[in-house]
C-alpha cells in the first residue's frame, strides 16, 4: 500500500519537474513577438538592460530581458519584458 502511493506520487510529480526545470528561449526575439494585434516591430528587439537597476535585478534572478520598439501607423510604443528565474524574484523586484 504505502509503495504504491510513492509510485503514484512519482509518476504524478517527475513529468511536472522536468517542466518547470527547461530552460527558457535564450534570444530576445523569442521574448517578444515580432507582431501583435494591429503592432509590428520596427527594429530588432535588444537584450541589455538599460536601467540604473540592472545589477539589482540580476540579484533577483533576472533570466531574461527584452526591449522593442513597435509601429502602428502613426502610433509608437515601446515595450520592454523581464523574465526572472522564479516568482519570488519577480515580486522582489517589483
Amino acid at each position: 500500500m504505502f509503495l504504491t502511493r510513492i509510485l503514484a506520487v512519482s509518476v504524478l510529480f517527475v513529468p511536472a519537474l522536468s517542466f518547470a526545470l527547461e530552460p527558457p528561449p535564450s534570444s530576445a526575439s523569442s521574448l517578444l513577438p515580432q507582431s501583435f494585434a494591429a503592432w509590428t516591430q520596427t527594429a530588432a528587439p535588444t537584450n541589455t538592460p538599460d536601467t540604473a537597476d540592472a545589477a539589482v535585478l540580476h540579484e533577483y534572478g533576472l533570466a531574461q530581458y527584452a526591449t522593442a520598439n513597435y509601429a502602428s501607423g502613426a502610433k509608437r510604443i515601446t515595450v520592454r519584458a523581464w523574465r526572472f528565474a522564479d516568482a519570488t524574484g519577480a515580486f522582489g523586484a517589483f
